[in-house]
C-alpha cells in the first residue's frame, strides 16, 4: 500500500478551471506530500445525479484509506450539511445534497459525519467556494491523521437519492440516465442482475431500444443498441457515434425499461 496519503477530487468546475488548483493548494499547503488523483471535472454543471455516479466509478478501485472530494455543489452557501461518509474504508467528503447516493448504495457504510466544527477550515471562508475553504482543508486534516469525533458528529439523517435504489419487479422498470460519458453513451441507473430476466425494450423520449450487442465491435453501424458496461450498468450507444447526441440525452432523463421472462 502506498504510505503516502491519497486524495482525489471529482467536480462540475471544468476542466480548464482554476478553481481545481486553488482546491489543490490549499490541500498540498497543508500536507505536501499527497498524491492528488483528479477522477473528473467534467461532470455536467449543477448535476448532483451525475456527480454522484461519476464518483462511485471513479473511486471503486482505490484502496481503503484513500480521501475522496467531491463538490458538485448548486447549493454552496446555503444551510445544507458538510458531510464526510465512511465506507469501505474510504472516507468521502463534500456538501450533503445527494451527492454520495451512489457511493452509499453501492458500498458498505460504516457511519456518516456532519461537520460541526470549523477549526480545521480556511479562514475566510468563501460563500461560493466551500471546495477550497472547507472541503480541501478537511480532507487534509483526514489525512494527517485528525480524528472526525473532533470536528464531526455522527448523523443518521441525510440527502439520499433514491435513483440507484432500482425494483427489479416488471413487467417494466423505472430508470434514470445517471451519466452520459464522452463518447455520448448512455449509462442507466440499472445495475442488470443475473437472475434470468431479459430486456425487451428500453424506451426513452426521443427513442426505442430493442436490440443488443455484447460490444462495439458486434454492433451495427447507425444503430442503437443496449449492452453491460464495464461498471455493471445497462447502457446505450452507436457504434462510433454519440448516441447521446443525435437523440438528445442527457444526465437525469427518465427511462422506461420493458423485460420479457
Amino acid at each position: 500500500m502506498n504510505s503516502k496519503p491519497i486524495i482525489t477530487f471529482t467536480t462540475d468546475f471544468g476542466v480548464d478551471s482554476p478553481y481545481v488548483a486553488a482546491m489543490k493548494a490549499v490541500l498540498l499547503q497543508r500536507i505536501p506530500d499527497a498524491v492528488v488523483v483528479d477522477i473528473s471535472h467534467a461532470v455536467p454543471k449543477f448535476n448532483v445525479l451525475a456527480g454522484s455516479f461519476v464518483l462511485w466509478l471513479g473511486t471503486k478501485e482505490f484502496e481503503a484509506g484513500s480521501i475522496h472530494v467531491c463538490v458538485v455543489d448548486p447549493g454552496v452557501g446555503t444551510e445544507r450539511k458538510r458531510i464526510v461518509v465512511q465506507a469501505d474504508g474510504k472516507l468521502f467528503v463534500g456538501p450533503d445534497n445527494g451527492v454520495f447516493s451512489c457511493v452509499i448504495a453501492k458500498s458498505k457504510v460504516k457511519r456518516i459525519y456532519e461537520v460541526v466544527d470549523d477549526k480545521y477550515f480556511r479562514h475566510p471562508v468563501s460563500k461560493t467556494f466551500e471546495g477550497r475553504d472547507v472541503f480541501a482543508p478537511i480532507a487534509a486534516a483526514l489525512a494527517s491523521g485528525a480524528n472526525l469525533d473532533e470536528f464531526a458528529r455522527q448523523t443518521s439523517t441525510y440527502v439520499y437519492l433514491t435513483d440507484f435504489d432500482v425494483a427489479y419487479d416488471g413487467p417494466s422498470i423505472e430508470a434514470k440516465v445517471v451519466w452520459v460519458d464522452d463518447f455520448g453513451n448512455a449509462v442507466l441507473s440499472l445495475a442488470w442482475p443475473q437472475n434470468g430476466l431479459k430486456i425487451l425494450r428500453i424506451t426513452g423520449k426521443n427513442f426505442s431500444v430493442s436490440c443488443s450487442y455484447p460490444s462495439f465491435g458486434f454492433a451495427k453501424s447507425s444503430e442503437p443498441f443496449w449492452y453491460i458496461g464495464s461498471a455493471g450498468h445497462v447502457e446505450i450507444g452507436i457504434k462510433q457515434q454519440s448516441f447521446a447526441s443525435i437523440y438528445g440525452v442527457r444526465a437525469g432523463d427518465k427511462i422506461t425499461v420493458t423485460l420479457v421472462e
